[in-house]
């Protein structure tokens, strides 16, 4: 037989020997290992390319109450996903050279040596694993270590193959739960309790991306920053705070400029807009509300837009005081002669 037959014997007997402490040692070089062993939540994979952890992320959704023979919803909610994360191996190698052979030629200095030998390659593995279990996974050999699960940037990155954005996708995202007198993200309530006072839209150029009891606030943005929108989903991240111009913006007659934008919008009806430069602010630039029971078309641009209306089929009559250059119809009401303008409904 090539080789040496003994130390095969020798190098097996050592192994089984040593291996089953290696075996139920690694986990408790770990404080995080040693705590999910002792808390039950490590187990043996029997096999297969992946590793699949399935998430149940919300209730069934189709809990009925009824009466009789009363219909139930049999829409087929979905509740549960799974997270795959490839399989990682790890190896410690253990070489006996010829010159240590010799210098331990004896039966029990060669069961010493390699003994020696499993002993150091256990410590390899239990502080390499140790070490692993806290990476962030960006070594595509390394397995996703804590800091890969529990990202500081929990809303980037893709987590066991499901995008880790907490608004976008169901799998972690509708984990998000707050405590029932919590406000949710992008909300925030007075110094009250929500049943009473419930919760609110963070203000402008603000946000709140977690969970916050009433009476917390949202948190301003960087200077320099805004908000664009009015809905929780504006507010629920500091991404939402996006630069705003500090250059004033110009825009045409019948244009203004509304709250927290960049970009003129058409004056809307009832209002007039008679255009001008403005700096972007928390307010509408450039637009005045026609007088009670006045109303002006889409894109008016001056107060004498504002005046009464008549309904007429499918048209709109817009009648002004204002005399008109061309005008559309001239009525009188009373001593009061109106100029109007006729428009689709």
């Amino acid at each position: 037989m090539a080789g040496n037959p003994n130390f095969g014997n020798l190098y097996s007997t050592s192994t089984d020997n040593y291996l089953p402490k290696l075996k139920d040692n690694y986990t408790s070089m770990s404080r995080l290992l040693d705590f999910l062993k002792k808390a039950g939540n490590i187990r043996t994979e029997d096999g297969g390319v992946e590793i699949l952890e399935n998430i149940e992320f919300a209730e069934n959704g189709a809990y009925n109450r009824y009466d009789g023979a009363q219909a139930w919803n049999l829409e087929n909610k979905k509740f549960a996903t799974a997270a795959s994360y490839a399989r990682k191996k790890i190896a410690v190698t253990m070489v006996v050279t010829g010159s240590e052979i010799m210098a331990n030629s004896g039966k029990s200095r060669k069961i010493d040596l390699i003994a020696s030998k499993i002993k150091n390659g256990a410590k390899t593995l239990q502080n390499g694993l140790a070490h692993d279990v806290y990476s962030d996974g960006t070594d595509a050999l390394q397995i996703g270590g804590l800091q890969y699960l529990v990202s500081d940037t929990p809303n980037t990155g893709v987590v066991g193959g499901i995008d880790a954005c907490m608004i976008c996708n169901v799998g972690w995202g509708v984990n998000w739960i707050c405590e029932i007198d919590q406000c949710d993200k992008g909300t925030w309530a007075l110094d009250d309790n929500p049943y009473n006072n419930p919760c609110m839209v963070c203000p402008a150029n603000t946000y709140q991306d977690g969970c916050i009891n009433p009476g917390e606030e949202c948190t301003p943005c960087p200077a320099g920053t805004g908000t664009i929108g009015d809905t929780a989903a504006h507010h629920d991240s500091i991404d939402d705070c996006i630069p705003m111009e500090t250059e004033e913006i110009s825009c045409n007659s019948g244009y203004y400029l509304p709250a927290n934008s960049q970009s003129c919008t058409q004056c809307p009806k009832n209002s007039y807009c008679p255009g001008g430069t403005f700096t972007p602010t928390t307010a509408d630039s450039g637009i005045t509300q026609c007088p009670d029971n006045m109303y002006s078309p889409l894109g008016s641009d001056s107060a004498d837009d504002c005046g009464r209306v008549l309904h007429i089929g499918e048209y709109i009559l817009y009648l002004r005081t204002a005399k008109l250059t061309v005008p559309s119809l001239n009525v009188k009401i009373g001593n009061t002669i109106y100029y109007g303008d006729m428009f689709p409904a």
